[in-house]
């Protein structure tokens, strides 16, 4: 697997996939922040120019994280089936889970640094270009970002159980949607009726991230600002990382090749 993990690395490395996808995303961060401090000086008493509200973009939406690294996971590895490269890599020896396990690795990675670079430019142009404190908004963004990581990479395992088990991409990522939105969504209507699924909602990201985080020009409400809150978004990742992983491994032991 080691071999796999270091041969990945260096192809991910060599091609403009995680250029591309990084270079957009920036881009798309920088028009944000730009387009607030314009907006400012064109639009007389314009009161969102400032880091609270730039910052509040992420702070509400922590999910976002998962969802960028599953599509960044889904680039890396889309043309895998194309070329046999999983039937291939078997056939030289690297067993199935070892195959998924070291994608999940290299695009955890891959993800990884793409953000520590994503949330620099955030943070810095935010910062150089709005007016306003940036404290406490910048320490609970952090905050959220820490605690909510280990579900971002389920998410990116869960993507690369798709993309390897399904033979096109869209069909890997409407399954990866109906897992991390569609069934939480169903289980938390399904809780209004059932006290059981309503407990099992509560502890699924899509709910407690809409339902207990807050963050806007009216106000910050986080629920990883109290230790009980940061708890439950750690144990909810790891849970997510033990569940997906499991059934990745599943799923690519029954595919054919």
């Amino acid at each position: 697997m080691i071999n796999y993990i270091r041969s990945e690395s260096y192809r991910i490395l060599h091609t403009k996939d995680i250029y591309l996808f990084t270079g957009l995303m920036a881009l798309g961060i920088l028009f944000l922040n730009v387009g607030l401090y314009v907006s400012a000086g064109a639009i007389s008493g314009f009161q969102y120019a400032n880091v609270k509200f730039s910052l509040s973009f992420l702070t509400d939406n922590m999910l976002f994280l998962a969802v960028a690294g599953a599509i960044l996971s889904v680039l890396l590895f889309s043309g895998e089936r194309r070329i046999g490269v999983m039937k291939n890599a078997v056939a030289y020896g690297i067993s199935r889970k070892s195959l998924f396990l070291g994608k999940c690795i290299v695009s955890f990675a891959a993800a990884f640094a793409s953000m520590i670079l994503l949330t620099a430019v955030y943070v810095i142009s935010a910062v150089l270009l709005l007016d306003g404190p940036v404290q406490p908004y910048l320490g609970l963004m952090l905050q959220g970002i820490a605690v909510n990581l280990l579900f971002a990479a389920a998410g990116v395992i869960l993507a690369a159980g798709f993309t390897q088990f399904f033979e096109k991409e869209l069909v890997s990522g409407l399954a990866w949607m109906g897992v991390v939105f569609l069934l939480p969504a169903v289980f938390y209507m399904a809780g209004f009726e059932i006290p059981l699924l309503a407990k099992i909602a509560s502890w699924m990201p899509r709910n407690y991230l809409m339902t207990d985080v807050m963050a806007g020009m009216s106000g910050y409400l986080c629920l990883w600002s109290e230790p009980a809150g940061a708890v439950k978004c750690i144990l909810a990742g790891v849970a997510g990382i033990i569940v997906f992983a499991a059934a990745g491994v599943f799923m690519n032991r029954r595919k054919e090749i």
